[in-house]
């Protein structure tokens, strides 16, 4: 069930990222989608191998959302640099 939370928190944070760039040319639903939800699961795996919190606490959602915050940013960045 926490894995769908995790997945459900990428997708939000990924929608956000991707809006909060205006002007930019659209990307579409599922890159930003797929990002934010790449880096939320990353991060949140990283953080439970690190032993920085365990599965069910509430520390997991948060690094969830800067992971996907992350992620996004990150691919806005090299969009951005490949189009120079």
């Amino acid at each position: 069930m926490q894995l769908i939370w995790i997945i459900v928190i990428g997708l939000v944070a990924g929608m956000m990222g991707k809006d909060l760039k205006p002007g930019q040319e659209p990307v579409g639903f599922w890159v930003p989608a797929l990002m934010g939800m790449a880096g939320a699961l990353l991060v949140f795996w990283l953080g439970q191998m690190a032993g920085w919190y365990r599965s069910g606490q509430p520390l997991g959602f948060v690094a969830g959302v800067i992971g996907a915050s992350l992620a996004v940013s990150a691919f806005n960045t090299l969009r951005r640099l490949r189009k120079r």
